[in-house]
């Protein structure tokens, strides 16, 4: 898995969405 889709699992909702973009 990615850094952000690991991320996007252990975050809340908006910095899920902010790391999405970050780190795609």
């Amino acid at each position: 898995m990615s850094k952000g889709q690991i991320r996007s699992m252990i975050c809340n909702e908006t910095e899920c969405n902010l790391a999405k973009f970050q780190d795609v």
